[in-house]
């Protein structure tokens, strides 16, 4: 939501479109239009040719725009054992975006590890990391502490690469 107040504010419509499983569908989100799409193929041919274009992750969407693009990763995703996505669509991807910026150091230390010939390893501006955060505002300890309503939050995939098995464990 922040980029897309940054990018209103800068005079330019914002939509997010990220992909559905089977229906097209559209929602708001503080304001910013949100769009599923299965096949983004299909609509490709209709919508507008943006000034540039955001995407969370990799996806396939990236091979229908003609504008500069831009990944953002919120780390691997990638790694799973039944991810049907393999090194060659990764690095394919990983070429063809203009920009790519990270929420963690990891992910740009395995891309530019698996891909460095490719991208140029030390071609520093292909990359940009920008840490998550938290607003502190919103998003605070409780006072008080209730003895039998213990939270806890996993900020990552909760899955068997990540630890998921033992954490759950514990």
């Amino acid at each position: 939501q922040d980029l897309a107040d940054i990018i209103n504010s800068l005079g330019y419509q914002t939509i997010l479109i990220q992909e559905a499983d089977q229906e097209v569908w559209h929602k708001k989100y503080n304001g910013l239009d949100v769009l599923g799409l299965p096949s983004y193929r299909a609509l490709a041919s209709r919508l507008p040719s943006p000034k540039i274009a955001i995407y969370s992750g990799i996806s396939d969407f990236r091979n229908y725009v003609k504008s500069k693009k831009l990944m953002i990763s919120h780390g691997v995703t990638w790694d799973k054992p039944n991810k049907t996505r393999d090194v060659e669509f990764v690095r394919r991807a990983v070429i063809d975006f203009d920009k790519i910026v990270s929420v963690d150091t990891n992910t740009i230390s395995c891309l530019r590890t698996e891909f460095g010939r490719e991208i140029g390893a030390n071609d520093c501006r292909k990359f940009e990391y920008i840490p998550n955060y938290v607003d502190k505002n919103i998003f605070y300890p409780s006072v008080e502490l209730k003895k039998n309503n213990i939270k806890i939050l996993f900020p990552r995939r909760l899955c068997v690469e990540r630890g998921g098995l033992i954490f759950i464990d514990a």
